[in-house]
């Protein structure tokens, strides 16, 4: 599972991704065949902060990657 990241347009949505990451994260713990990857690109975002750009997208899928 590729977690979602926080990155967020409001608190309240903040709140909401960090919750389905927590849970995530429990059956992560619960299970061994589950893995949770969690990529973080700070950089290479379009100015809405919240879609990756061209660079971005290739950072994210190489820690996917790398992950797997």
């Amino acid at each position: 599972w590729v977690g979602l990241p926080e990155r967020a347009l409001s608190h309240d949505h903040l709140l909401r991704i960090q919750r389905v990451n927590r849970a995530l994260a429990k059956v992560d713990a619960l299970h061994s065949d589950f893995h949770v990857i969690s990529p973080v690109v700070e950089d290479g975002l379009f100015r809405d902060k919240a879609h990756h750009n061209e660079y971005g997208q290739v950072i994210f899928a190489e820690s996917i990657l790398k992950a797997i």
